[in-house]
């Protein structure tokens, strides 16, 4: 079986279980929308693996890789169990439940954040590691630089217009929420440049991988702009796109873990 149909069928795969799970979760976390979540979630550790076994090609770097989607997998159980077991919704738990039990839940809910924001770490890593490498990373640092600030720019500005207030939270999951949006924003910057760098060997994967990045940024924004204001912006409409985004660019990014 070559590497097209075997991508073809874990793309079949992952869009029935996304689907299911935006039916069944659309308007609280279950049981039921919890188990397809993270049957989503793990699609892309599955694509990768896959990928990477037919190809050949196992590096230390398709290897962390798959380890940061794996980190991710754990992450996104944290991050929608806590909802599921305190009243099914985000709006419920930090509009209520964290108010009243903010102490005892900071732990979970800081591991949870904190795993996905080792994995997009690891991942920003893998792909500057393949530019080190290749001997461009200083060539592209400027460029870097610039796609960063793009992100930060674009919640500076429209955060104010959002009427976002910052929630009540604890020091450490307020910093954790800064170190989330600055490594969403290089990591963004560093598929971006990384696209650029890989136009001139595989223009097709490029392509993928600055379509995985784009899709990645829309989906942190919109979930972003979800949690500012849960009454006007958590809408069933709002949590479609954003999580059918995410699991959109997580496929994207994993199709291409073979290449590093």
């Amino acid at each position: 079986m070559s590497m097209r149909i075997a991508g073809t069928i874990c793309w079949a795969l992952e869009i029935i279980v996304v689907l299911a799970y935006l039916y069944v979760g659309r308007e609280k976390v279950s049981k039921q929308s919890l188990i397809l979540k993270e049957i989503a979630s793990a699609g892309p550790i599955l694509y990768a693996s896959l990928l990477i076994n037919m190809s050949g090609h196992l590096s230390r770097g398709a290897a962390m890789f798959v380890g940061a989607l794996v980190l991710y997998w754990l992450g996104d159980f944290v991050t929608a169990y806590l909802p599921m077991v305190h009243g099914g919704t985000i709006k419920s738990f930090y509009g209520e439940t964290y108010r009243e039990k903010g102490t005892g839940l900071t732990i979970w809910l800081g591991t949870g954040c904190i795993a996905i924001i080792v994995s997009y770490f690891m991942q920003m890593v893998v792909f500057l590691n393949r530019l080190r490498d290749a001997g461009e990373l200083t060539q592209y640092a400027i460029f870097f630089l610039i796609i960063f600030l793009v992100p930060l720019l674009l919640i500076a500005i429209g955060l104010p217009l959002t009427g976002f207030e910052i929630p009540e939270v604890t020091t450490r999951l307020f910093i954790i929420g800064i170190f989330y949006a600055l490594l969403t924003s290089a990591l963004f910057a560093t598929t971006i440049v990384f696209s650029a760098w890989f136009m001139q060997f595989d223009r097709n994967h490029a392509l993928f991988i600055a379509m995985g990045g784009v899709t990645f940024l829309l989906s942190a924004l919109i979930m972003g702009l979800r949690y500012s204001d849960f009454k006007k912006y958590d809408t069933k409409e709002l949590r479609i796109i954003s999580r059918s985004l995410i699991y959109l660019s997580r496929m994207i990014l994993a199709g291409c873990a073979f290449l590093f």
